[in-house]
């Protein structure tokens, strides 16, 4: 194959116009115009505009034409480069969906746009919170550069907001999700965080620790969802668009939020997973592997995502996780006792005085009285942000004044951690009594249980 050797240059003018004079014609003369975007745009796809003598006829990946020849004498007027501005879709994690109210929720992002629209409630920049969505209704999110260029992601309302814990409820789990990154030829990737029990799952591709992987691309959203019992939190996210033609469009990270250590007391990390030769610069902590760490609770977090490529780096900042340790109180409730054939009384020890109630009223210290038959009782003991919660069931019937039901007098004490994903609970009883439990297995007055609702965290 013949070596290419270039015969002339020039500069546009400021309509974009050029042209080369001088040029030999002959079918032995066989040409190719390349052209060089100038900073800050990019090719067009060809032939887009339905008018051949307008429309970009360069290959977008190389800026060059077809080949050509011309007979002595002519010119070729149609040799076009079309431009758009260079789309740098910024960075965005979201998620993090919490009751505000029972009628509305909020939600956390992080970007490293300035620009931040949403379908519903209300945006704080400062606190990086959405807050003020009706319940019920998804919210999408967009953050944009401002060139008509944006990431777009979705998520899930919770189910329901109450402002009593529901003991048949759930908490809904604490599920973050970035924007996707191309993944080779046809696939792409996202990275999650759950921070706390559940587990996730997706609708396309597969789970690999942080991420979900191999996602087809298509004109179909990939829904990562988290499941802890029966409740599920879940985010969409928009596939990417032209990997392989434009390698700054999609950005070349994607992060989820942060999570408090589990081997660091006091700290928080950061999962993220990028494309190969981006660097990643953290302002607190240190990468490793694809982790930020040893980030303190409480310090902000800014991270420098430095591609290949000439990319503009892009900077994005995350809110803090707040990891104090948490020492709970201690909370013990005795055995519900009838009080008349309508309503019941439940006596409790608290290490703490910060102690409320779902229903019922206070007798004293460590007393409840007058609590419905129809009603359970959620008793919460505080320390400060540390609390520990148990709920106790109504009996099933109080007697009728002359008859006399003998109470086992069940007794129950907060949850302890076993360390290896479960916890333990103890209990005591009346001699001759027996006791079941919904979960664990029963050990002398001592339950193993796996994590539920109210698990130690």
């Amino acid at each position: 194959m013949r070596q290419r050797v270039v015969s002339q240059t020039t500069t546009t003018d400021p309509t974009g116009h050029y042209s080369f004079t001088g040029v030999t014609g002959g079918t032995s003369n066989t040409y190719t115009v390349g052209i060089t975007p100038p900073p800050g745009f990019t090719a067009t796809l060809v032939n887009q505009g339905g008018d051949p003598t307008k429309d970009s006829d360069l290959n977008p990946l190389t800026s060059q034409s077809t080949s050509f020849t011309l007979a002595p004498g002519t010119t070729n007027n149609d040799i076009d480069l079309g431009l758009k501005p260079v789309c740098e879709k910024p960075i965005l994690t979201v998620g993090n969906a919490a009751c505000t109210s029972t009628t509305s929720y909020s939600v956390a992002f992080y970007t490293s746009a300035t620009s931040v629209t949403a379908s519903g409630g209300t945006i704080d920049l400062v606190n990086r919170r959405i807050t003020g969505i009706t319940s019920g209704q998804p919210v999408s999110i967009t953050a944009s550069n401002g060139t008509g260029c944006a990431t777009v992601m979705t998520v899930a309302s919770p189910a329901s907001c109450s402002v009593t814990p529901d003991p048949n409820g759930c908490k809904a789990p604490n599920l973050t999700v970035g924007q996707p990154i191309c993944n080779g030829s046809g696939f792409y990737t996202v990275s999650f965080t759950l921070d706390g029990p559940g587990s996730v799952s997706a609708s396309a591709g597969s789970v690999s620790g942080n991420t979900i992987i191999n996602i087809p691309i298509s004109s179909t959203p990939v829904t990562v969802s988290a499941v802890s019992g029966t409740c599920v939190s879940s985010v969409s996210v928009m596939p990417p668009t032209n990997c392989g033609v434009n390698p700054c469009e999609n950005p070349a990270i994607t992060l989820s939020g942060p999570v408090c250590s589990t081997s660091a007391v006091g700290t928080y990390v950061v999962n993220f997973t990028v494309s190969a030769g981006t660097t990643v610069t953290p302002s607190a902590g240190v990468v490793s592997g694809n982790q930020i760490i040893n980030v303190g609770s409480g310090v902000p977090l800014s991270l420098t995502v430095t591609a290949t490529g000439g990319c503009a780096p892009k900077v994005v900042t995350i809110s803090p996780a707040s990891c104090t340790v948490c020492n709970r109180p201690t909370l013990t409730v005795g055995n519900p006792t009838c009080t008349g054939t309508g309503s019941y009384s439940v006596s409790f020890y608290s290490s703490s005085t910060a102690v409320t109630a779902s229903a019922g009223q206070f007798s004293g210290t460590s007393g409840l009285i007058n609590i419905s038959l129809s009603d359970s009782v959620v008793i919460t003991a505080g320390n400060g942000s540390c609390t520990e919660r148990l709920v106790v069931y109504p009996p099933t019937s109080c007697p009728p004044a002359g008859l006399t039901c003998i109470s086992p007098n069940l007794s129950i004490g907060q949850p302890i951690c076993n360390g290896n994903g479960t916890y333990t609970i103890s209990y005591d009883v009346k001699a001759g009594f027996s006791v079941t439990a919904s979960a664990g297995v029963l050990s002398t007055r001592r339950t193993t249980l796996l994590p539920q609702i109210w698990a130690p965290a």
